[in-house]
């Protein structure tokens, strides 16, 4: 993360020092005063950084059975993520789609009301599992239920997963992959982040 973090910052002021434009304030500089004769340039200068755009990053994790064998590395590489957008300030949330944390829809609501036309999205859940608007405490409390997890899901570690009930939380289970429906919801989520973080890119 430190080294991701040096690499960052080189790059935003390498961006910087690009966005700089240098001109003439019409005053003369009188430490230049004395190169009049062979040097036309004896004006103060002034340089201006133009503003840069505030970014965002949204994550959507594919949290689905076919996952099982990659959710160890998957998760560690979210935390690493995370770290990093929260040390640099960059707003995030990530959303771990998934078919296992609610009940189905039809318990939920009445699916006789659903109009002619409406698109059904049903045994569907985004889990907000990360943010940047989590206060320290909390967000080190979910990483680090989130590495259980990733350490029940290791590779190889079937006796892990024969007792990862103590792991697992209800309904973080590994079910089927709602990849359709988190498409269709995802320009409202993107949307309403950029809304309240106002990141110009997201």
């Amino acid at each position: 993360i430190a080294y991701l973090i040096k690499e960052f910052e080189m790059k935003k002021k390498a961006a910087e020092l690009r966005r700089v434009t240098v001109s003439d304030t019409g005053t003369l500089d009188t430490n230049k005063l004395h190169t009049y004769k062979f040097n036309d340039d004896i004006f103060r200068k002034i340089g201006a950084v133009a503003q840069g755009k505030n970014h965002g990053i949204v994550m959507f994790i594919d949290w689905s059975g076919s996952m099982v064998d990659n959710m160890s590395g998957t998760i560690e590489q979210l935390i690493t993520m995370a770290t990093f957008c929260r040390k640099v300030n960059i707003p995030f949330d990530v959303y771990a789609f998934s078919t296992q944390y609610k009940k189905k829809l039809s318990d939920i609501i009445d699916v006789d009301t659903k109009e002619d036309n409406q698109l059904d999205i049903d045994y569907f859940s985004l889990l907000n599992i990360l943010s940047s608007s989590m206060k320290n405490q909390t967000y080190r409390k979910f990483a680090n239920d989130l590495l259980n997890v990733a350490e029940a899901y290791k590779p190889y570690s079937h006796y892990r997963r024969h007792n990862k009930s103590s792991y697992i939380k209800e309904g973080m289970g590994l079910g089927g992959t709602p990849l359709n429906a988190t498409i269709q919801v995802a320009p409202n989520v993107v949307n309403d982040f950029r809304k309240r973080t106002r990141s110009e890119i997201v």
